[in-house]
């Protein structure tokens, strides 16, 4: 009795007609399930993808590690700069431009 009840409804209803009346049910709503549900499936593969970027990094940084010489002082830049003006170095910098290949391309003045 209820099936029957049901299917003469559903014939008597227009979707088209619906779809014409209510765009956001045939357009916005399954536009937004799609979204959240790609975004809902999509986060264990992103999890994944950076658990293991992750994960190299410190193999990266622990390899590192061990090769790092300790014996080694760190650059001051203040050091450098008087140690180079104390050599002379510093005052016969001069800035120069070097000599370019020739272009291929015409230049044009503007």
């Amino acid at each position: 009795m209820f099936a029957q009840d049901f299917v003469r409804r559903f014939r008597r209803l227009n979707l088209s007609a619906l779809a014409k009346k209510y765009p956001f049910f045939l357009v916005g709503i399954p536009f937004i399930s799609a979204t959240l549900g790609g975004t809902l499936l999509l986060v264990p593969f992103q999890k994944s993808k950076y658990e293991y970027n992750s994960s190299r990094v410190k193999n990266v940084a622990e390899s590192e590690k061990l090769k790092v010489d300790t014996s080694k002082r760190g650059l001051n830049l203040q050091e450098e700069y008087f140690r180079l003006v104390e050599q002379g170095a510093w005052d016969e910098y001069s800035m120069k431009r070097y000599e370019r290949p020739a272009e291929d391309e015409p230049v044009f003045d503007a």
